[in-house]
């Protein structure tokens, strides 16, 4: 199954197709326009295991997200277990204090929701791209990152992250 979100007027993809034609078709836009379009990609490393559990949940129920799906979420995650393999022997076993699930569908869309502020202070900035009143200075697929500008302000939104 594939979507794209909207939040706060910023297009979020996702798949990695998605990305790509959202990325295509954006710079394509300036460059028929005569502008230039400067590109940053940021790989936020291991974004996915530094996901705050509250936070997340605080930005969920700011959302409005329904408080039911909140407590599965919240449950779900409480319960996380994980175990180290090594040489085929499996180690102790040890809570998952934060992250989202490696893997897991909802992953990009919690990781999304996540990073939702910064992407609206990026927009906020006024050094991102627009196709109308779509931000699309910045193009998500689950932990990587573009930052687009029309400027070479370029350095200004790496600043803002």
């Amino acid at each position: 199954m594939t979507y794209i979100a909207v939040l706060r007027n910023t297009a979020v993809v996702a798949t990695c197709s998605h990305a790509l034609i959202t990325f295509k078709e954006s710079v394509k836009y300036f460059v028929q326009k005569g502008s230039k379009v400067q590109c940053v990609s940021l790989d936020a490393n291991k974004a996915f295991d530094k996901v705050l559990h509250h936070g997340l949940f605080v930005k969920l129920i700011n959302k409005g997200v329904p408080a039911v799906f909140i407590r599965l979420l919240c449950n779900w995650h409480k319960r996380m277990k994980c175990s180290v393999l090594r040489n085929n022997v499996f180690g102790d076993i040890f809570a998952v204090n934060c992250g989202v699930r490696q893997g897991g569908v909802l992953s990009p869309i919690l990781f999304s929701i996540y990073v939702d502020d910064l992407i609206g202070e990026l927009r906020n900035s006024g050094y991102g791209i627009y196709i109308g009143r779509l931000f699309v200075g910045c193009i998500l697929y689950a932990d990587d990152i573009l930052l687009l500008s029309s400027s070479c302000y370029c350095y200004m939104v790496c600043s803002l992250c």
